[in-house]
């Protein structure tokens, strides 16, 4: 129940910085819609097209990228999945959220990013982190079986 309040309040916080109407609707959709279902036939009622995309292209325009490759996003902090690699706000980071969207598991997910960077070594434990951590935060309606 507290995590639950600590991302409420993050999003809370940050819809009262942005003006863009289409990130402040997907911020009211992940604080009021409680599934995935329902979060994405309103995503596509508002903007057409396939939801999942434009689900990920309203993330990368609130996503900001530190020096070091750490994702900034919704108040929570997403280390480097892979450390230099972090490029176009997050490239990993957003192919490991769009697979999510898409509901592959987590060996898919392991495939994606090994085919998307051949000559960098996914660490086993810094994706499952990040899974985890995606799983439990503001998008878990979006990204969890239910």
């Amino acid at each position: 129940m507290i995590e639950q309040e600590v991302w409420e309040s993050r999003i809370i916080e940050q819809r009262k910085r942005l003006w863009d109407p289409d990130a402040r609707y997907f911020l009211a959709l992940l604080l009021n819609v409680a599934d995935r279902a329902t979060v994405l036939r309103f995503v596509a009622d508002r903007a057409g097209g396939r939801p999942e995309d434009v689900v990920l292209r309203w993330v990368r325009s609130m996503t900001e990228l530190t020096e070091d490759g750490t994702v900034l996003l919704l108040g929570e902090a997403y280390p480097p999945l892979l450390p230099g690699l972090e490029v176009n706000v997050g490239g990993p980071f957003l192919l490991v959220l769009q697979a999510l969207l898409e509901r592959c598991p987590d060996a898919e997910i392991a495939r994606r990013l090994s085919r998307e960077y051949p000559h960098a070594s996914v660490p086993p434990a810094g994706l499952a982190s990040l899974l985890g951590q995606l799983r439990r935060s503001a998008f878990r309606a979006l990204v969890i079986e239910g």
